[in-house]
Order: C-alpha cells, then sequence, then structure tokens
C-alpha cells in the first residue's frame, strides 16, 4: 500500500480577446475586452494506492556484492484534491465562480525499468 499528502493549486489565465464583449469567469468582476487576469485555487493533495514490483536478477555478480536487473511493477490507486479556499483573483477571494469544490482522478500505472547497486563483500 502506498500513500502521500501534498498541497497544489490550479492557476487559470484568461485573456478576453474579444473588441466588444466582457468575460463572466467571476461574475462580480467581469474581463473586459482586451484585458487579461490570472485567477488561482489552492488544494490539499491526497495519494492513496497498491503497488506489486518484481525485480528478475541473475545471480552472476552477487558473490562480488553486484546486483542488478529488469524492474517491473504496476500501481492502481487515486489521487484526491480537496478545495482549501476560494478562487483568488490579485490576493482576493471571488467566491462566485462556478466550480467543484473537489476532484478524484483514478489512475494505474506500470513500471519497465532497470539498474543495480554494489554492496560491499564481507
Amino acid at each position: 500500500m502506498t500513500g502521500g499528502f501534498g498541497a497544489g493549486g490550479i492557476l487559470v489565465n484568461i485573456k478576453n480577446n474579444s473588441e466588444v464583449n466582457d468575460i463572466r469567469f467571476d461574475p462580480q468582476r467581469p474581463i473586459p475586452a482586451g484585458d487579461e487576469r490570472a485567477y488561482g485555487v489552492a488544494h490539499a493533495i491526497f495519494d492513496l494506492g497498491l503497488s506489486y514490483k518484481f525485480v528478475a536478477s541473475s545471480r552472476r555478480g552477487e558473490e562480488r556484492g553486484r546486483f542488478s536487473g529488469f524492474m517491473f511493477g504496476i500501481d492502481a490507486g487515486a489521487y484526491l484534491g480537496v478545495r482549501m479556499d476560494e478562487w483568488r483573483y490579485e490576493g482576493e477571494a471571488t467566491g462566485r465562480i462556478p466550480s467543484a469544490d473537489n476532484y478524484f482522478n483514478p489512475y494505474i500505472r506500470m513500471t519497465i525499468g532497470g539498474g543495480g547497486f554494489t554492496r560491499a563483500v564481507e
């Protein structure tokens, strides 16, 4: 079983290329024609999953303390992002931007690799 936690965020840059119409990403402060704004929101991020790894190696270098081989594996899990704050523009909360509070991203990851290490011979 694997797990972790951290923090992250989403940053959205919006440029209004229109010559006439406003963009109402934030209904309280529409983006006028020709203007550009950056909005951001912070999330706490949790990662839970299961992992299985297998190392295929030969015994040729073991008597000299050398170990190497190929690694194969699979991970299955999910990221959960929990919104920690309101959307912000220039440090001020905007509050009326419609968006999901949290997100859930399942994943399956395959590992194919290899390598080696040396241990001092006793």
